[in-house]
């Protein structure tokens, strides 16, 4: 599930990474 996952949020995917922006 990469494309949809990713595609749907990519936030709730990877939170860390965005909490960090």
């Amino acid at each position: 599930g990469e494309g949809p996952s990713a595609s749907v949020a990519p936030h709730k995917v990877l939170p860390s990474l965005f909490q960090k922006e």
